[in-house]
């Protein structure tokens, strides 16, 4: 899936990552360091937007929600499920710092290689809890359709709005 935050400035950023779990009680999981570029611009402001996309049958879902770090000993039992090959490229990389050469990461990722056991670096989970989901169904003639579900409620009132017993809204958009 690709995930977009923002940083302090308000400027977005995009990144793919691997949509690890999703349920109702966890919401959507992934997986990171947590001393990159998209965990601290998380820690500034936890709106985040999640897109999965797929051209061939040409659909899309767009999530909208706040990001939270799941609980430790989850992002524990996740790392250590990982092969061995996972964990040293997660140890041995400082994501998104400047780095020397990839000779260097190469040569760090073999020295945890090395190791009987791989400690876990400053990384872990998140979970996004959506407040916001459109399902997109593109069409030839560009009128797509596009319905949405809205815990946050719509900008404009409408008729049309229909509200679940759950506490979320559903909208049709114009495409």
């Amino acid at each position: 899936m690709t995930i977009a935050t923002v940083d302090s400035s308000g400027r977005p950023s995009a990144r793919v990552v691997l949509l690890k779990e999703f349920s109702k009680e966890k919401g959507f999981v992934f997986f990171t360091n947590y001393e990159g570029r998209k965990a601290q611009e998380i820690a500034n402001n936890n709106n985040v937007a999640l897109v999965f996309y797929w051209a061939d049958i040409h659909k899309q879902i767009r999530i909208e929600g706040k990001a939270t770090k799941v609980p430790l000993t989850e992002s524990e039992d996740y790392f250590k499920s990982r092969s061995k090959a996972s964990q040293a490229g997660s140890a041995a990389s400082p994501q998104s710092k400047i780095v020397e050469s990839r000779e260097w990461l190469w040569k760090r990722n073999e020295e945890f290689l090395e190791k009987d056991s791989i400690p876990m670096p400053n990384w872990g989970g998140y979970s996004v809890d959506p407040d916001w989901i459109e399902f997109w169904q593109g069409q030839s003639n560009r009128l797509h359709d596009r319905v949405v579900f809205s815990k946050r409620g719509f900008e404009e009132d409408s008729a049309f709005i229909k509200t679940l017993s759950d506490g979320w809204q559903k909208a049709r958009l114009a495409p």
